[in-house]
């Protein structure tokens, strides 16, 4: 019978590989190219991946608790980038597109003609009115608030 950190550490393998494969598939098959705050979305789920393979090999209760602040990293990694989408905050990382005041007429042209256009947070992908980067905040949210509850409902069941 699996306990609720085996049931735990599955759900965060699951969720990591089906955000991991989605991501791939929006960049190989839609050609939707990542920014560098995706790819730091991705770390995350990279390393609850890893953590949740050595937790179910071997259960460490502090991998349990790794896996939640991971995350939660994630949610406020994906709250930055929305917020860079949105204007909210300031790009100090580089993923917006720097306007360059010395520009010639010739390097404007060929910037808007080439199709080939590098990821930028200033153009967000929308699905259904939201960004990819707030989906990825509601997938995380979702994750974490629906392990926390399997986790800790077998804890207090341990307790009594």
């Amino acid at each position: 019978m699996l306990n609720n950190s085996k049931i735990t550490s599955t759900v965060f393998l699951l969720s990591s590989t089906v955000a991991l494969i989605f991501a791939y598939i929006l960049q190989y098959f839609f050609n939707i190219l990542p920014c560098k705050l995706c790819i730091y979305e991705r770390i995350v789920f990279y390393v609850v991946a890893v953590l949740s393979v050595l937790c179910l090999i071997k259960e460490y209760k502090a991998l349990i608790y790794i896996m939640f602040c991971s995350y939660l990293i994630g949610i406020i990694i994906s709250f930055y980038h929305i917020g860079i989408e949105a204007g909210w905050f300031q790009d100090i990382i580089g993923c917006t597109e720097q306007i360059n005041n010395n520009i010639t007429i010739e390097e404007l042209r060929n910037s808007l003609l080439n199709t080939h256009r590098l990821p930028s947070c200033d153009r967000g992908y929308y699905v259904l009115g939201l960004s990819l980067a707030t989906w990825n905040l509601l997938y995380l949210l979702i994750i974490l608030l629906i392990s926390v509850r399997i986790y800790f409902r077998g804890r207090r069941k341990e307790i009594t």
